[in-house]
């Protein structure tokens, strides 16, 4: 697991967006008015003009993280259903598999048991008595200043974690962190084998795949 000042430095040092995102973890102000404090004196001394700016703190980009691509009901499409089951395709639309095979590569790893997975994540943080964040990534638009993001992250809100720009929803995120941990490097969580509930597949064979899901 990278942490988040990982991905950050990786958009600014490729100068590529996909798996770094220079504004991962960061906030951004636009069109904000700033008042600068004396913390001896109290006096105030006022920016003049409209900037914008971004701000991250160390301990959030400090956090190991791990990103995976989800594929739910918003990526499905129902072709035929029976009694006890229904056939999908996986519809990702547009340039979305084109995109994450430039990002990420042409192979990807399918795990088949997300339950079990997340089963297994839970389990190896807590024998090391850490805990641990998943969830969906939630994309908004970061050039609209937002009150529910700026006080997520002053409050270092577990929600704040979950955010990041509109520009990546194709990746459709599912994010797992932990919170507890702070590493300048990476951190490793050995959740053992998972060979069983996973294999790989190319990226390509995504792209109108059928799945048969029981009711």
């Amino acid at each position: 697991m990278n942490n988040g000042g990982f991905f950050k430095e990786l958009e600014r040092n490729t100068g590529y967006p996909g798996v770094g995102d220079k504004y991962e973890m960061t906030q951004l102000l636009n069109g904000a008015s700033v008042i600068i404090t004396d913390p001896e004196t109290n006096e105030e001394v006022e920016i003049e003009g409209v900037i914008s700016t971004s701000i991250s703190l160390n301990a959030h980009l400090k956090m190991p993280l791990f990103c995976l691509t989800q594929i739910d009901s918003t990526s499905l499409r129902i072709v035929k259903e029976e009694e006890h089951s229904v056939d999908c395709v996986l519809d990702f639309g547009g340039k979305d598999i084109e995109n994450i095979i430039k990002d990420f590569g042409r192979y990807a790893l399918i795990v088949a048991n997300i339950g079990e997975f997340q089963r297994r994540i839970f389990n190896a943080a807590k024998e090391s008595d850490l805990n641990v964040l998943q969830k969906s990534v939630v994309y908004e638009d970061f050039n609209v200043t937002s009150r529910e993001r700026i006080l997520a992250q002053r409050n270092s809100d577990p929600r704040y974690f979950f955010f990041k720009r509109k520009e990546f929803a194709y990746q459709r995120e599912y994010r797992v962190i932990l919170p507890g941990v702070q590493t300048d490097t990476s951190f490793c969580l050995d959740i053992g084998d998972i060979s069983d509930i996973s294999h790989i597949i190319e990226v390509e064979k995504f792209d109108g795949m059928v799945l048969k899901l029981h009711k």
